[in-house]
């Protein structure tokens, strides 16, 4: 079974070393809302906020320091990435419970 939402949630946000100011911000929503959601107090957010909170992590995790896709949108060996960043975070299959 899939850890709840909102462990997935923190997991992944932390992975992207990003604030919960930040995550809300990119992604939109209000700062209340991802704190909600965090908390488990919220645990089956609108599709829309989700969508959002996914994107705006994916987002965050292609930029991270070290990632291989951070800066140019290239690998580490100068090839073109073409893998979707779903598939290339971790945490972020698991806060999508893909994993």
């Amino acid at each position: 079974m899939n850890p709840p939402l909102a462990d997935r949630v923190k997991e992944a946000r932390a992975a992207t070393g990003l604030t919960q100011t930040e995550l809300a911000q990119l992604a939109g929503i209000g700062l209340t809302a991802l704190r909600n959601i965090e908390q488990g107090i919220t645990t089956d957010p609108r599709v829309s906020t989700y969508d959002a909170l996914m994107k705006a992590l994916a987002t965050a995790s292609m930029h991270e320091p070290g990632s291989s896709t951070a800066g140019n949108g290239r690998g580490r060996n100068g090839s073109e990435t073409h893998e979707s960043p779903t598939t290339e975070s971790p945490q972020i299959q698991q806060a999508a419970g893909l994993r």
